[in-house]
């Protein structure tokens, strides 16, 4: 892993171009200052997050930064529109001109210096999108954002506020031709308001050329709840980290992970929840199915501080292994600093299909890659069963059912 600790040495990645970035954009100085100091420590910040103890890591070799170019997602931008009801889906520099100051203080509330990724996607984002939902107002629709891997780079920032009382459902869909290789990254950052209600629903099924990283992180208000669905098909290398923080009494976390690789495909999944106020909850469920020489690491972890009496939480991951060369490690992991809580539980399983159900399938007439298909749908079912918008369940089983016929076709 000598590429965790190696310098970028990159003409696409220097200062200049930081600068350049932020006057195309013409971006405030405060965001150019945010920028520049996320630059400065790229050298200095090791990758992190690919070796997770012995024998137990996720193969980088595909993600090589010398040749991630930001300049190519330059012209690559959202679209922009207001809903009648106040709501906002804006680009994120055309919303410094009406929404700077409401940008600013959460734009700069919560620095990411975890790791080098990080801090690159900081210095050289350059495509951003800013949803703002009003107080009371609760979208009818849901807003479906898409982001086509079309360039061999993009870098992307997501930053939603939901006011209180209000509700906001999204689609986040990330694709690519067959064909598309390069580097993405994204981050979303939700922060919502007292009693507002948030589904967050994000597929992706990028190329097995495309290394793609990807961050998410939520901060709720008062009895503010989020449900995260999220779907990764694709990638050659996925790193996949959502991170939820229950930061007002009653607030609560739902979230759902489903993953299907095959070949050679590498995917790095770390689901956080982090209680901070009393009374608040987390239900974490991740369900997974691989085939060839894919990969899985699943880190799972529930942390409860001293200052969140009363809350509950609950994490489970159930990976298949659909060839003997399939890998699949899960680390669940809890820390509770606070002994008034209500429930506070994880586990994991790790198997292979049941060779006498999957005979019994084949003697009521089914084929042997019918009999796995239905034994992998039979995986998912409890996962997709919690998935409350009727269309989201329906979509996800689709791209699912896709996915599958390749991964069945690999192995039977």
């Amino acid at each position: 892993m000598a590429l965790a600790t190696s310098k970028i040495e990159s003409e696409n990645l220097t200062e200049d171009l930081v600068r350049e970035i932020s006057k195309e954009k013409n971006e405030p100085e405060w965001l150019l200052k945010q920028r520049l100091e996320a630059f400065y420590r790229i050298d200095k910040i090791d990758f992190g997050n690919f070796m997770y103890g012995l024998g137990i890591t996720i193969d980088a070799s595909s993600l090589n930064l010398e040749k991630i170019n930001p300049k190519t997602s330059f012209q690559n931008q959202p679209a922009s529109f207001n809903r009648a009801d106040g709501t906002v889906v804006s680009d994120l520099h055309e919303a410094f001109k009406t929404h700077e100051n409401l940008i600013k203080k959460y734009l700069s509330s919560v620095p990411d210096f975890e790791n080098k990724l990080s801090v690159l996607h900081d210095a050289f984002w350059t495509r951003g999108l800013f949803i703002y939902v009003p107080r009371g107002v609760e979208t009818t629709l849901p807003i479906k954002l898409t982001s086509i891997m079309t360039k061999t780079t993009l870098i992307e920032n997501t930053l939603i506020v939901t006011e209180p009382l209000s509700k906001l459902t999204l689609i986040d869909v990330s694709e690519s031709s067959e064909k598309a290789y390069g580097f993405r990254s994204q981050k979303i950052k939700i922060f919502a308001g007292e009693s507002s209600k948030i589904e967050f629903s994000g597929f992706q099924n990028y190329s097995e050329l495309v290394a793609n990283i990807s961050d998410r992180k939520a901060f709720l208000g008062k009895d503010a709840s989020i449900d995260w669905i999220i779907t990764d098909l694709g990638g050659s290398l996925t790193k996949s980290d959502v991170t939820t923080y229950l930061q007002g009494e009653g607030s609560s976390v739902k979230n759902i992970g489903l993953f299907l690789g095959n070949g050679n495909q590498q995917f790095d999944f770390n689901v956080k929840a982090t209680h901070i106020a009393p009374h608040t909850s987390s239900d974490m469920l991740t369900k997974g199915a691989l085939s060839g020489k894919s990969k899985s690491v699943y880190r799972g972890y529930i942390q409860i501080k001293d200052t969140a009496s009363k809350s509950a939480g609950y994490q489970k991951a159930d990976i298949l292994l659909l060839s003997e060369d399939a890998e699949a490690d899960p680390i669940p992991n809890l820390e509770i600093d606070n002994n008034d809580i209500e429930k506070c539980t994880h586990g994991a399983t790790v198997g292979q299909i049941d060779r006498d159900k999957l005979f019994y399938m084949m003697s009521r007439g089914l084929s042997e890659k019918e009999a796995t298909k239905k034994f992998v749908e039979g995986l998912f079912e409890p996962a997709l069963s919690r998935i409350k918008v009727e269309a989201i369940q329906h979509h996800i089983l689709k791209i699912i059912e896709a996915k599958l016929d390749k991964v069945v076709e690999e192995e039977v």
